[in-house]
């Protein structure tokens, strides 16, 4: 018994390829990773050729493929970062003064505090609850194909 039609399943499925790859070019333009626009383009298409060929391959394979993405995109909405360092050098470690910035071996043994990384992760969490739901729903769209 089928609720949704194989056509509307293929049309939901190619926003849900367009959103992922939009995650995408999200985590290139904000932190510059080109393996995040690379992965993303990959994870989408796999998703549009396996709605394309579900009655071929039954859905079942594409319903296991959002599975997975909606593991990924899961784990990266609701995992906790961790603020501070575990190398127990860097925990209480003085403030930078210039002596230090000047110094060529400091680049490799502290980091800059930098505010402008909070601003790229402020977006990065929604984005990933976003596109977990997404998942969940492409999922039921799936198994109600294969029902």
């Amino acid at each position: 018994m089928v609720f949704v039609s194989n056509e509307a399943v293929i049309q939901v499925t190619e926003a849900y390829a367009v959103c992922v790859f939009g995650g995408g070019l999200y985590g290139y333009f904000s932190a510059g990773s080109k393996i995040s626009a690379i992965a993303s383009g990959i994870c989408a298409n796999v998703a549009l050729l396996l709605a394309a060929y579900d009655s071929e391959i039954t859905p079942w394979p594409a319903a296991v493929w959002c599975f997975v993405l909606m593991g990924m995109f899961g784990k990266k909405a609701f995992s906790k970062k961790k603020e501070e360092s575990m190398c127990p050098v860097h925990s209480d470690a003085p403030e930078m003064t210039d002596d230090k910035r000047s110094d060529p071996m400091a680049k490799y043994t502290r980091m800059e505090e930098g505010g402008d990384k909070k601003s790229s992760d402020s977006l990065s969490k929604p984005i990933m609850i976003v596109l977990t739901l997404f998942s969940l729903a492409e999922i039921i769209l799936f198994v109600q194909l294969g029902l």
